[in-house]
């Protein structure tokens, strides 16, 4: 198996003495923050037209992004010409956003426990964030509190591998060469969102009416070096410890 870049570490002792999944979650984009759009973003932003153009994007309005990372949904926002904060609990990754997107607003906070007021957003959106949460279920509210009413909810997720051929390959490989026992903390499926059904049951239960949902195909070519299983660890932070 092809070797993350080295000088992306994380501590496997601090997991077996009682670190949560959340915290996993943090520290590993912490780590990430400066790697994250030279290796998995040029995949993850090939949805954010769709998601943009799903909330209704345009100027004027307010859009929170939530699980912002390095901030390309904000700033994409921004550029059409709304008026668009982004939050990430990762300090490193809210400081990458702000210096790559000064026409939007960065700043740290929970996806679980936005510190912004009730009815406040006319559209927010969530690119590839949900499954890295802890309790999506608790996001998801939050994203219906602080939205006017009408307002409108996007987020994008990935198919798992009985759709995804990159996940099928992936998960293959790692299965047949990972270490597997490691003892990662406890999570929520990773896939949980890849059924329409799963996203719709989810969204109902605090309040959205109204969903659809759409497809979007990504297409990843990644240079020889680092390879194609280095970009896809860089965006899942529990496979670093599995190859």
């Amino acid at each position: 198996m092809e070797n993350f870049p080295s000088n992306i570490t994380l501590d496997v002792e601090i997991i077996m003495t009682g670190q949560s999944f959340k915290d996993l979650e943090r520290q590993g984009w912490r780590e990430r923050a400066h790697l994250y759009m030279n290796l998995t973003g040029p995949g993850t932003t090939q949805g954010m037209p769709a998601l943009l153009d799903s909330v209704w994007t345009h100027a004027g309005i307010r859009l929170l992004d939530v699980c912002c990372g390095p901030g390309y949904g904000a700033g994409a926002a921004a550029a059409l010409g709304a008026d668009a904060t982004g939050v990430d609990f990762a300090p490193e990754m809210v400081e990458v956003a702000r210096q790559a997107y000064p026409n939007a607003t960065f700043t740290l906070g929970d996806a679980e426990a936005l510190e912004e007021e009730d009815a406040s957003y006319d559209a927010v959106i969530c690119p590839f964030g949900v499954f890295h949460l802890a309790d999506p279920e608790a996001a998801l509210a939050e994203a219906y509190r602080v939205l006017k009413p009408g307002g409108r909810y996007g987020f994008t997720t990935w198919y798992g591998p009985d759709k995804s051929p990159l996940f099928n390959i992936m998960l293959h490989a790692i299965s047949e060469h990972g270490i597997m026992d490691v003892g990662l903390p406890p999570s929520p499926p990773p896939f949980r969102f890849a059924a329409s059904e799963a996203c719709y049951q989810a969204l109902q239960s605090v309040g959205f009416v109204g969903n659809s949902s759409m497809r979007s195909l990504s297409s990843f070519v990644s240079p020889q070096e680092p390879s194609w299983l280095s970009c896809a660890v860089s965006g899942c932070v529990s496979l670093r410890f599995l190859t």
